[in-house]
């Protein structure tokens, strides 16, 4: 075999590689929605983080449901 025909062998196969990869990497990779959902009007809407997830990292998000204070 000559050189030149294993470096085309060794080329292909990393190419095919690496398209394999690129075709498989979005669905291994998770996504997640920071969007709320306003199930019912007046109500504090749902969201994908909990209450103690955002109360880790000092954020506001929903306080008292019975006080009405903006």
């Amino acid at each position: 075999m000559k050189i030149k025909d294993l470096v085309i062998i060794i080329g292909t196969v990393l190419a095919a590689a690496v398209l394999t990869i690129a075709q498989l990497w979005p669905n291994t990779v998770p996504t997640v929605s920071w969007g709320l959902s306003f199930q019912q009007e007046g109500k504090t809407p749902s969201g994908p983080a909990s209450g103690e997830q955002l109360r880790k990292y000092g954020a506001a998000y929903a306080g008292d449901d019975d006080e009405k204070v903006l």
